[in-house]
């Protein structure tokens, strides 16, 4: 796998999942979205996760909130904290 693979995964909500990994394999980014949204509609919340020495070591959200109106396919250009 090399970075930014996806992969389509089921879930167990009431939307899709998007997860990208980064070059260690670890997921890096995660998106939820209502079923059926395109990855260029801005109806995604996005997570991003930080690792130190292979550890999850924080989570935190596209543009500082867990709001529905972002892009999977930007989701890299989105400030965190």
């Amino acid at each position: 796998m090399g970075y930014g693979d996806q992969r389509w995964l089921p879930s167990p909500f009431p939307w899709e999942e998007r997860r990208a990994y980064n070059a260690d394999g670890q997921v890096e980014y995660i998106g939820e979205a209502n079923v059926g949204s395109e990855e260029t509609d801005a109806k995604w919340r996005i997570q991003k996760r930080t690792y130190v020495n292979n550890r999850l070591t924080k989570i935190s959200w596209a543009d500082y909130n867990d709001l529905f109106d972002k892009v999977w396919n930007d989701r890299a250009a989105y400030s965190y904290r």
